[in-house]
């Protein structure tokens, strides 16, 4: 929870955690824009959270429930629900002005296991974005899928994007300074198969390039990784999940990082370029909106595609700084600081 001395408005935060360690997107996200609303003054920022969903239906149902009614028992000034399931009591409730960040809808793109779920999913996403006063979102990509699958006016979303703290994240020199190259991936996998692309495109690599080592760390099955390793012959290092802190060092000692073909933008990718390393990325979703020409892309998930674009990075040295200078200065153009600002924005027309 954040506070300010001499508060007169009540921002009512609803999110799951806010932890800037984490490596979940939304808790560091839910983390910098508490923080970085310290800025503005006459505020009074509240967090509610709901901690990390289980893994068990049951259980994650019944967390919901609870949680739901101690959003309804919220007394504040505007409120904002940093995923759309969570701004479901708000909207009961007729709580107002509120506000509902999107991420992504990329739930509609992957499948579904039922068509109840699917209907459950799209009908509490229409009402929700109808009973509250604005939505935000992360890409004018969502934004258009918004309007397109819901009817949302143009001028009830806001696009806002999100940041890195380049204060945080900076090139550490003497982290280059290794005799063998380092390719690098960091993340949460959307879809499992991406690694298995990944795995596939790193053998082919090697076929060409022998000096070289891979990295995968993150929310990865060890088991999995070491299988596809043997599968395809390639020694692969799992590192696990890596501390914040210790992060900015790994993204420097990279000489590429490699995001999986199979999924969408994530912050690992804003944080690897204000380190200045290189990235290659698959030009989907809102990959674009943030890249821009900072990045080397691939168009598909070729395994074949993706080793091409990593030899290029090995083997062509002006490419390499040249993406490696676009990739800083692109960084600097996202900033949580700025997330907060234009999010604040938001607030201040609602409370009008």
């Amino acid at each position: 929870m954040e506070r300010h001395s001499n508060s007169s408005v009540r921002i009512c935060i609803i999110g799951y955690e806010a932890d800037e360690s984490s490596g979940w997107g939304i808790a560091r996200y839910t983390w910098q824009l508490i923080h970085n609303l310290k800025f503005a003054p006459g505020i009074d920022v509240v967090f509610t959270g709901c901690g990390t969903p289980s893994r068990k239906l049951l259980m994650r149902n019944l967390e919901k429930l609870f949680f739901f009614s101690k959003v309804l028992k919220l007394k504040g000034s505007l409120y904002h629900a940093v995923t759309p399931i969570l701004a479901i009591p708000l909207a009961v409730a007729n709580k107002s002005p509120s506000v509902v960040t999107v991420h992504d809808l990329l739930h509609f793109y992957r499948g579904y296991g039922s068509r109840h779920k699917m209907k459950f999913d799209i009908t509490y996403h229409a009402y929700v974005f109808d009973q509250l006063d604005a939505v935000i979102t992360v890409a004018e990509y969502w934004k258009r899928d918004i309007m397109r699958m819901f009817g949302v006016e143009s001028k009830k979303i806001h696009v806002i994007y999100n940041g890195v703290d380049t204060a945080r994240y900076k090139p550490i020199e003497k982290a280059r300074s290794r005799q063998r190259k380092r390719v690098l991936y960091v993340g949460s996998p959307t879809v499992l198969r991406g690694i298995d692309i990944l795995i596939q495109a790193f053998n082919i690599v090697l076929k060409e390039y022998k000096d070289i080592e891979f990295l995968i760390g993150g929310k990865v099955d060890k088991d999995y990784i070491l299988k596809l390793s043997k599968k395809f012959d390639v020694n692969v290092r799992h590192i696990g999940f890596v501390p914040e802190e210790r992060l900015p060092y790994l993204y420097s000692s990279a000489h590429a990082f490699v995001n999986p073909p199979t999924d969408e933008f994530s912050l690992m990718l804003l944080e690897a370029m204000a380190c200045g390393t290189p990235v290659i990325a698959r030009d989907i979703f809102e990959m674009q909106e943030y890249l821009g020409d900072a990045a080397l892309m691939v168009s598909s998930e070729e395994p074949s595609e993706l080793a091409e674009a990593i030899l290029k990075l090995l083997t062509d040295e002006k490419l390499w700084f040249r993406l490696s200078r676009r990739g800083l200065k692109r960084a600097e153009a996202f900033t949580w600081k700025r997330t907060a600002e234009n999010t604040y924005n938001v607030y201040t027309k609602l409370l009008e």
